[in-house]
Parts: C-alpha cells; sequence; structure tokens
C-alpha cells in the first residue's frame, strides 16, 4: 500500500452497477469528498458534448481537456455534485465554491465514464475502478428508471467503431427496447473490458462486492493505496443515495438472483444473445460472473 494515499480517485462503472456504493466504500477510507456524477447532462451544462461520447486514448481533445483538467484539479463542484457528502443542502455545510477553494481529496464517481476511461487514466495517471454489474440486472434496474436505449450516438462515433465495433453484430437498427438496452450496456463495456487487458487497472463486480463485500472492498483498496478503516466497514452496510431497488435487503443469493424474476425468459435470452454477440463473455444465465476480470491484470500502474 502506498504511503502517500491519492488525492483522486475515480470510480466508472454503467448506470445502477454499484458504483455509489463502492464510491461511499473509497471516499470512507480518506479524508475525501464526493464528486456525484459530474457528467450528468441535465445538471452540469458543460457535460452536454460529452454524453456518450468515445475518447481514444492518446489523441488530444481541447475542449474536453479543459472540462476533465478543471475537475481533476479541483473545480467542477457544484451543489448537484456534492450531494454526497455529509450536510449537504444544510446552512452549516461548505458551499460548492468553498470546496473549489480549499481543492480537498475527491473521490469522482461517474457512471457515463465508460467510453473515456482509457483516456482518463492515460491522461491523468490516476487510480481508477472501473465496476461492472450483470447485464440483465442492470437493464431490469434500468427498466424501472425509465432509461432508453438510444443507439445512434454510439453509430455516429467512427473512433468508436474503428476501435472497437468492426466485424461486430451490432444491430443498430433494432425497434425492440430490450435488445436496445442491451447493446447499449454491451457497448459500454467492451470499451474499458478491451482496455484494460493487461494495463493492470483496479476492477470489481457487483457480484462479488455483494456476496462479500469486506473481503473485495479490502482488495479493492489495496490495490489503489488506501487501508480499510473503521468508516469503511460502516459503509459497507450503508445503502447509497442511488439505491432506487432496494437492492440492499434480503440475503446476497436473493438479491444476486432477483432479475429471474423481473424479466422474461425471452428478455434475458435477448440481452444474453446481444452481449454474448458482441464478445462478452463474463456473464451467463448464472447470477455470478462465469470468470474473473483480474485475469486480465497485472502490477497497477498509475
Amino acid at each position: 500500500m502506498s504511503e502517500r494515499l491519492p488525492r483522486v480517485v475515480l470510480v466508472v462503472g454503467s448506470g445502477r452497477s454499484g458504483t455509489s456504493w463502492l464510491g461511499q466504500m473509497v471516499q470512507a477510507a480518506g479524508t475525501f469528498i464526493s464528486v456525484f456524477e459530474p457528467l450528468h447532462p441535465s445538471h452540469v451544462p458543460a457535460a452536454v458534448p460529452l454524453w456518450g461520447r468515445y475518447l481514444r486514448p492518446g489523441r488530444p481533445y481541447p475542449p474536453f481537456e479543459r472540462f476533465f483538467d478543471r475537475l481533476v484539479s479541483g473545480g467542477g463542484v457544484t451543489r448537484w455534485s456534492d450531494q454526497e457528502n455529509p450536510g449537504a443542502g444544510s446552512r452549516f455545510h461548505p458551499a460548492p465554491w468553498v470546496r473549489r477553494l480549499l481543492r480537498p481529496p475527491r473521490v469522482i464517481k461517474m457512471i457515463r465514464a465508460n467510453l473515456m476511461l482509457g483516456w482518463l487514466r492515460q491522461r491523468y495517471r490516476l487510480p481508477a475502478v472501473y465496476v461492472v454489474r450483470h447485464p440483465v440486472a442492470t437493464i431490469a434496474s434500468w427498466q424501472k428508471l425509465g432509461w432508453g436505449g438510444r443507439l445512434d450516438h454510439f453509430s455516429a462515433q467512427d473512433d468508436l467503431i474503428a476501435d472497437h465495433l468492426t466485424g461486430r453484430d451490432v444491430r443498430w437498427q433494432t425497434t425492440d427496447p430490450v435488445e436496445a438496452l442491451a447493446t447499449r450496456w454491451a457497448i459500454e463495456n467492451l470499451v474499458p473490458i478491451s482496455q484494460m487487458q493487461g494495463r493492470g487497472w483496479p476492477v470489481a463486480t457487483y457480484e462479488e462486492l455483494l456476496a462479500d463485500p469486506r473481503a473485495e472492498v479490502t482488495r479493492v483498496l489495496g490495490e489503489i493505496g488506501l487501508p480499510f478503516t473503521p468508516q469503511v466497514a460502516m459503509a459497507i452496510d450503508r445503502p447509497s443515495i442511488s439505491t432506487h431497488d432496494h437492492s440492499t435487503s434480503g440475503p446476497a443469493a436473493q438479491r444476486l438472483s432477483r432479475w429471474r424474476t423481473e424479466l422474461s425468459r425471452g428478455q434475458i435470452e435477448t440481452i444474453l444473445g446481444v452481449v454474448q454477440a458482441l464478445g462478452l463473455t463474463l456473464y451467463g444465465r448464472n447470477p455470478l460472473p462465469q470468470g474473473s476480470l483480474r485475469r486480465w491484470t497485472r502490477d497497477a500502474e498509475w
């Protein structure tokens, strides 16, 4: 473990994959503030051009560089992004401008940065944890929230197609909403999983976190140079503000298999068929991962 604790940690994954939960445990391991979803287009106007964007590692993107330079260096704190911090909204809570001035260590949690993760890691050399959850469970949760499977912002990006989708069976014109959501999930997770091979990226699956949170969180924190503290132990049992589907109640095995009754057999087969057609084999009909993403990793390099 590093003697000097990191000042900025990224926690990235698709929506409803456990990023908020893991993010609050990382936050509890140090004197971090939380920077919550700074890429949300409805609350952060400057992030609108970044919605669904793939950033190719090594390529310059001047307007986006200015946005992320500010975010990583301590700026970009708004009332929206400050909401996960203790006392947010109270009159005794530090105003966002105070946060910007003090520039405290931060955990930046983003569900819209999967396609940028390789670029972010290369540019900033920051510890970053990628989180992934079973596609059927994720999509069942997306449907509850009314999230759509818009694909045109993916299909219009030549770099994304050239780097990751050429030769793959992507059904861009599907009219099946479940198939569209599955395609969205597959693209969002294919990119970071492809990029992490042999590069030492800390990774976590929602299922392993839920099944043995203390062991998994201890491992993840160790990989990014943070200690397991009493505050982390308390954070494990504290639901995140993003828990819409009551996923923190009941035995772990029951929670992990809930998607089997939330979607029809045909919908489940559609999702798994799309994901596997795009080359992702981490998940199948079992609620637990079929393999380990950690086999792609080696000694971490920030």
